[in-house]
């Protein structure tokens, strides 16, 4: 399961993230991919119908349900949808991974939720394209899900290196 802010304090990161799932959907079958701002929305039949990735841009854009991509995020709102949709697929042998910033613009961020997802899954790695140090500052809520997830920043080279290391070590290394 992969989960990824689309909304504009994030823009280049989920552009890039979204053009990775896109090449990798191929490879992983049983992969869904979902993208969010107020609300979620699955898009892995997206992924599935379109070869080009600008196409598939386009159809996020179009067809996502999404709210404005310039609009609020709402984790809380996301992760109860979220469960309210997967809850019964997950189980421990998933992965869930998160792209996003935190940034709750003020709104509960409902770590119980984001809790119970990472409950249900095997591993669930949450990538924050902004550096560490503005993290828990201002409307960053990073603190309230760290304990559920393993974080990692992702806006470097060497820290996506870093990153497919840790996707890629065993489960229970």
């Amino acid at each position: 399961y992969v989960l990824c802010d689309v909304s504009t304090s994030v823009t280049s990161a989920s552009v890039f993230f979204l053009s990775v799932l896109h090449a990798l959907h191929d490879s992983f079958r049983k992969m869904r991919s979902f993208v969010f701002v107020e609300r979620i929305s699955e898009v892995t039949d997206v992924f599935a119908r379109e070869r080009n990735f600008k196409a598939v841009s386009e159809a996020i854009g179009r067809d996502a349900g999404v709210a404005d991509v310039s609009g609020y995020t709402d984790y809380g709102r996301v992760w109860s949808e979220f469960l309210t949709q997967v809850e019964d697929d997950l189980h421990p042998r998933a992965t869930v991974i998160v792209l996003g910033d935190a940034r709750t613009n003020g709104r509960d961020p409902r770590a119980d939720a984001f809790a119970r997802i990472a409950a249900h899954a095997g591993r669930t790695f949450w990538l924050n394209p902004e550096p560490q140090l503005y993290w828990n500052y201002g409307d960053s809520v990073v603190r309230a899900y760290a304990p559920f997830c393993e974080l990692h920043e992702c806006w470097t080279t060497r820290q996506l290196e870093e990153l497919v290391r840790a996707l890629t070590r065993p489960r229970h290394a």
